[in-house]
C-alpha cells in the first residue's frame, strides 16, 4: 500500500525484496492490459486523471487541513514545499509553487500515458470521477472521494440504461 503512493520527489520509494516500488500509476495509470493478460473477461476501468489538468488555474477558496496530528503534517509539509497556504484566496492566477509544478508534470505525464493506453486497449466500461477538487495532499479529504466515485458509478449506469433503452436487447 505504502508503495502506490511512492511519487517522485514527493514521497520515497518502497524497497521490497530488492526491488524498488512506486507507484504503479507512473507507467500505467488504467491497467486495462494487464487486467485482460490476467484473465478478465469484463474490464471497467476507474480514471482518476480525467478532469485534473489545468486545476492549479481554478479560483477559490483552499479548504483547511483537518485539526490533529494529520492536519498538522500535512500544514507543515505544505509550508515545507511552499504551496499556497490552506484558505488563502486566489482571485487571479498565480505562479505555481515547487509543489505544484511537480504534481501539474505528474499529471501531465500520467494523463498522456492514460489516454495512450486507453486508445490502444480501451476498457468495456470506463468510470471517470471528478476530482479536480481535491489536490495531491488531500489524504484527509477522502469521504469526498469515495462520495465522488459512488456518484460517477452513478452516472455511467443511468448512460449505460440510456444507451441499452436506445440500442434494445441484444
Amino acid at each position: 500500500m505504502r508503495a502506490s503512493i511512492a511519487v517522485p520527489g514527493l514521497f520515497t520509494p518502497v524497497l521490497h525484496e530488492g526491488t524498488v516500488l512506486v507507484d504503479g500509476g507512473l507507467v500505467n495509470p488504467v491497467p486495462v492490459s494487464l487486467a485482460r493478460a490476467m484473465g478478465a473477461d469484463l474490464v471497467i476501468a476507474v480514471d482518476l486523471s480525467s478532469d485534473i489538468l489545468g486545476r492549479h488555474l481554478r479560483t477559490g477558496t483552499a479548504l483547511e487541513a483537518p485539526a490533529g496530528a494529520i492536519g498538522d503534517w500535512i500544514r507543515k509539509l505544505r509550508d515545507n514545499l511552499g504551496t499556497v497556504l490552506p484558505g488563502q484566496l486566489r482571485d487571479e492566477p498565480t505562479m505555481p509553487s515547487m509543489l505544484e509544478v511537480l504534481a501539474s508534470s505528474i499529471n501531465i505525464m500520467q494523463v498522456r500515458i492514460t489516454r495512450s493506453r486507453m486508445a490502444g486497449e480501451p476498457p468495456d466500461l470506463l468510470v471517470a470521477p471528478r476530482l479536480a477538487h481535491l489536490r495531491l495532499l488531500d489524504f484527509h479529504r477522502a469521504k469526498e472521494a469515495i462520495e465522488e466515485g459512488h456518484r460517477a458509478v452513478e452516472r455511467v449506469i443511468a448512460a449505460a440504461e440510456i444507451l441499452q433503452t436506445a440500442v434494445g436487447p441484444r
